[in-house]
């Protein structure tokens, strides 16, 4: 089984029957996906939402499951999907269905015969928690070794603070190397030197759901300080805004007149 998924074939999917590698933590199998009724799309958002909000995971469909005493839901035989369109209703269902927008992949591995498999690969979320919205439902869910459950306050409570405590170890390390760089900087003429630094550009109070401003042109005239949710338009588009490098279609200049270029990524 190779470890990039970019490359597998139908093999890569038979190891797991092979193997009789039980569904856990990281790992589910679908013989099949139906996405007509509004409870069907749910099921998928909620299954999606919980493995970005604990460790990340893997979903495999086209695998029929049998149950096994010992380790529990094993997969039994291939069983090759045959709609060729589903993997485009499954993103936009996703897109639409969780708030904020969320990092998923979605391959396709071709059968032997008819059909391919389809693999929704979920990395763990490092922006704080994903909400199911879609019909709203408006619940956080969080995997439990073999499925996914409502999170309880005590637990969306704990896992903001975790992320704000990355927040302020970044914080504390940034200005610890910013103390430190006026010794690494070389002085020896004609030497070429390159120092990048990368923050955050929201405080921990907007860093979990970033959105894009209704004006870009606006908002760049906006002071750093002063940027923040309630003060831009179009909220329900959750896509983070960055800082950078020169773009050559956004640029302006600072309250002293000097040239500042902002790069936009989406």
């Amino acid at each position: 089984m190779q470890n990039n998924i970019d490359n597998w074939d139908e093999f890569d999917i038979q190891k797991y029957i092979d193997l009789k590698i039980s569904e856990n933590i990281n790992l589910e199998y679908k013989r099949e996906i139906q996405l007509k009724k509004l409870k069907d799309k749910k099921e998928l958002c909620k299954d999606v939402s919980a493995f970005s909000n604990s460790q990340g995971g893997r979903i495999i469909i086209g695998l029929e499951e049998v149950e096994n005493k010992e380790s529990g839901s094993i997969p039994g035989k291939l069983s090759p999907i045959l709609d060729f369109g589903v993997k485009e209703d499954i993103q936009k269902i996703l897109l639409d269905g969780i708030k904020p927008l969320l990092d998923f992949r979605i391959l396709s591995v071709k059968a032997s015969s008819e059909g391919e498999y389809i693999i929704i690969e979920i990395p763990k979320s490092l922006r704080g928690l994903h909400m199911v919205t879609l019909g709203g439902l408006n619940i956080y869910y969080k995997r439990y070794d073999f499925e996914s459950r409502p999170m309880n306050p005590y637990e969306i409570e704990d896992s903001y603070k975790q992320y704000l405590l990355v927040e302020k170890n970044i914080e504390e390390r940034f200005e610890n190397l910013d103390d430190q760089s006026q010794n690494i900087y070389p002085t020896k003429p004609g030497v070429t030197w390159l120092s990048i630094k990368v923050i955050p550009r929201f405080g921990s109070q907007n860093m979990f759901v970033p959105i894009i401003p209704w004006d870009i042109n606006k908002f760049v005239q906006i002071p750093r300080g002063m940027r923040s949710r309630e003060n831009m338009e179009g909220i329900n588009r959750f896509r983070p805004v960055y800082e950078g490098l020169k773009s050559e279609s956004h640029y302006g200049s600072d309250d002293l007149g000097n040239k500042k270029y902002e790069h936009y990524h989406t």
